[in-house]
């Protein structure tokens, strides 16, 4: 049997939002595109593990919590080699600032920044398959850290503006395409030549980190 819900958050006055995703198994995709400050699509197999969406303003200012429920008979760690799904499907408003951090504990994380108004975020995964993408018309300056235990992790990154990666990696090998290196850090030919950079902060325990410039 498969569960699925639609959700959709307002803004509710808000003129900027603080965004906390946490999803300890699964498939999570997000990007930009919705008209609310957040539509969602979850799909699930139990009625017991439907996300909880939480979300208040406090001076002009959102916060939206979205998180997997604690209780439940999750099955760790087989659910999704049985083909068990449980996906979440995110998209956010790209009409006023956003904060975001992203944790996902074991799965898939596919995650397209590129068009939203952000000026910090983070992703933490534990073990899994991670790809950023960041090419976009970007605005302002972004702060990212990326954090990622056993898997391959992938950024797309754009050229139109400056981007700086610092990678400290444990047991894993860094394939960067088109960036200039200099020790543990990557930067794009663009860098102190524009007015945005991006900033990333990246740290891999084991596995792969792949950097790809877009052309």
């Amino acid at each position: 049997m498969k569960e699925m819900d639609h959700r959709v958050v307002e803004w509710g006055g808000a003129q900027s939002a603080r965004v906390k995703v946490k999803q300890g198994v699964g498939e999570l995709r997000l990007a930009a595109g919705a008209t609310a400050l957040m539509e969602a699509d979850f799909v699930y197999a139990r009625e017991e593990w439907k996300p909880t969406v939480d979300y208040w303003v406090n001076e002009g200012r959102g916060r939206l919590e979205v998180k997997q429920p604690t209780s439940g008979s999750w099955g760790f760690p087989g659910m999704l080699s049985t083909g068990i799904r449980y996906e979440w499907d995110l998209r956010f408003s790209a009409a006023a600032q956003l904060e975001l951090d992203l944790e996902l504990g074991a799965g898939k994380g596919d995650i397209r920044l590129g068009g939203l108004q952000l000026s910090d975020a983070s992703v933490q995964i534990g073990a899994g398959d991670l790809n950023i993408d960041l090419v976009g018309n970007w605005q302002r300056d972004l702060q990212l850290k990326v954090e990622s235990g056993v898997g391959r992790t992938t950024l797309i990154l754009p050229a139109q503006v400056g981007v700086r990666i610092e990678v400290s990696r444990g047991l894993c090998a860094v394939n960067a395409s088109g960036l200039m290196v200099d020790g543990n850090r990557y930067q794009n030919e663009a860098f102190g030549k524009v007015p945005v950079t991006l900033y990333l902060r990246v740290q891999k325990g084991v596995g792969e980190i792949n950097l790809r410039l877009a052309r």
